[in-house]
Formats: structure tokens, sequence, C-alpha cells
């Protein structure tokens, strides 16, 4: 397929936000640090919570899952984050403020400060100069989504997948095929960028075009090869 073919085709492209638009976005450290527990023990709490898949990302499961696919809000996360740890783990002395148990404040919020990627940011603005559709297809929550919405990290795209709104979320086939139905593109049409070898992987499996980040000089790299820049 030549250059000019592809450009013909007018391709779906679909970004991940975290980890490739914005950096420094990881928080649960410092929440966990904040409860005076370690980052493993935190994982654990919200993992014992019972949940239909097997996976190795601790964000996948338990109550982190249920809450990037909004099942739960954050009040109902930290309540039962409360009440698995008494349950699964009563050897830890686990206080949570009550403003969090109460949704008076946000600790999912209150130690996200992520930095966009400017160099990322110039290929999608190049991307849409070019007239390309570019959405955003994201595993978040509603306290990081606000956060990105508040800060223009959304504005640069024509439409964006939260998965706390679709009620899915990545690796699961049903990400994608939500967001290729609702854009009435084929999979073989979209074009999807993410820094997880996971998602990279599951929609490749379904058909899609992927490439696997690792920065902004790569992805270029291959865009260009690709004759879409």
């Amino acid at each position: 397929m030549n250059r000019e073919t592809i450009k013909r085709e007018k391709p779906l492209f679909i970004f991940d936000m975290g980890g490739v638009v914005v950096k420094s976005f990881h928080c649960v450290h410092a929440m966990a640090a904040s409860l005076s527990l370690t980052t493993e023990q935190f994982f654990a709490i919200s993992a014992s919570v019972p949940e239909r898949d097997n996976t190795d990302n601790p964000y996948n499961i338990g109550l982190i899952r249920h809450l990037q696919e909004g099942r739960i809000t954050e009040t109902g996360f930290w309540n039962s984050f409360q009440e698995a740890t008494k349950t699964a783990f009563p050897y830890i002395n686990l206080k949570i403020p009550e403003a969090y148990l109460r949704g008076e404040a946000s600790l999912w919020g209150a130690y996200f400060y992520p930095q966009r990627d400017r160099a990322v940011w110039s290929i999608l603005e190049q991307l849409k100069k070019q007239g390309y559709r570019v959405v955003c297809g994201t595993n978040t929550l509603e306290a990081h989504y606000r956060y990105h919405k508040k800060q223009g990290d959304y504005d640069i795209f024509d439409r964006v997948y939260a998965s706390h709104e679709m009620g899915l979320i990545k690796p699961e086939g049903s990400f994608w095929q939500y967001i290729l139905e609702s854009e009435g593109f084929p999979a073989a049409q979209a074009f999807f960028v993410d820094d997880l070898e996971e998602n990279a992987q599951a929609a490749e499996r379904l058909g899609l075009r992927v490439h696997r980040f690792i920065d902004a000089a790569g992805l270029e790299q291959a865009l260009s090869v690709q004759g879409y820049l």
C-alpha cells in the first residue's frame, strides 16, 4: 500500500491518554503513603474484592476496575476499600479520613498532576491539520477525567471515550468495538496508540493498526513511515 492510498483512507486515530499524551500521571504510591500503606498493600486490598477476570494489571481488577468502569463512585470505592481491609487484612490498622468516606474530598485527585508531553501534542496537532479524525480512548476515573478536562488535555480530540462513562475498560475487546461502532470505522481503518503492551496486543487481535508507544520520536517515525505525517 503506497503513501497516497493510505492518505485517501483517512483512518481513525485512537490515542491513549496516560503514558502517551501525558506523563507523570501515577498517583497510587502517594495515595497509599498518605494512608500509611505500601503500594503493594493498596493494590492487594483493592484486588481482594472478587472480579470476573484474571490479570496481572492491578488497575484492571477489583475496586480499581469498578471505579474505572463507573460501577462505583469514589465514595463507594473508599467505603468498600475500608470494609475489604477489615475482612481480608484485619492486621492492617487502616484509618481513612472521613472527608474521603463522605465524598467531601477526592484522594484520587489529591496527588494527580500529570504533565502534557509537548512533543506528542505537536504530533496530534499535525494529524488534526491534515484532516484526520483523532479521538481519545482512555481507562480513567471521574476525578482524573475532571482534572484532564479542566487542564484542556482533551481539547484537541474530536471525541473522548472514557472508560468510566462507557462502562468498559481496556484490554477488553468491547472497549474498541464500542469506539469503532460509534465512529463508524472498521477495525482495519483505525490506528491505535497506547503505552501498555497488553492493550496494544488486544487491539491488534481485533485488526486495528497499532503502535506501542515508547516516546514521541518513535511515534513520529512510525507515523511518517506509514505515510500519515
